[in-house]
């Protein structure tokens, strides 16, 4: 069986926080031959290791502020995560084509305005999309 995702990023790193945009951050390639179809999920490092897990936020390295985003993968908009994750695709299809599915990884962000409503303060900001594909 073969369940392959292969990410590339954009090379969009050391962003400027500090606007309200939407930038690509990346692709992901879903490749597969599995006769039951597949599964790929999104995992926010920083949702999976909150309290509710509903939404990936970028998180300040030294005052803990949270800039809250959304992602959009292959075109659709995920607002909200379940437990820090989201299934993002779901293809009954028994394989993919030999060059795979190709999605487009953007995020969307004010950060203008923190999670708490304050300005973010001055610092760096991280977080982690881990994106796994399973046969269903």
């Amino acid at each position: 069986e073969i369940l392959r995702v292969e990410v590339t990023p954009s090379g969009n790193t050391g962003i400027n926080l500090y606007q309200s945009t939407t930038l690509s951050v990346g692709s992901v390639k879903e490749i597969s031959n599995s006769a039951e179809g597949y599964t790929v999920t999104m995992e926010s490092a920083n949702a999976l290791a909150s309290a509710d897990g509903t939404t990936a936020f970028f998180l300040g390295s030294a005052k803990g502020d949270e800039i809250n985003y959304s992602v959009t993968y292959g075109g659709t908009d995920y607002f909200t995560l379940s437990s820090g994750a989201v299934v993002v695709t779901t293809s009954a299809a028994a394989k993919t084509s030999a060059a795979g599915v190709d999605n487009t990884v953007e995020i969307t962000f004010n950060g203008l305005t923190a999670a708490d409503g304050s300005v973010p303060y001055e610092d760096t900001y991280t977080d982690t999309l881990t994106f796994t594909i399973s046969s269903q």
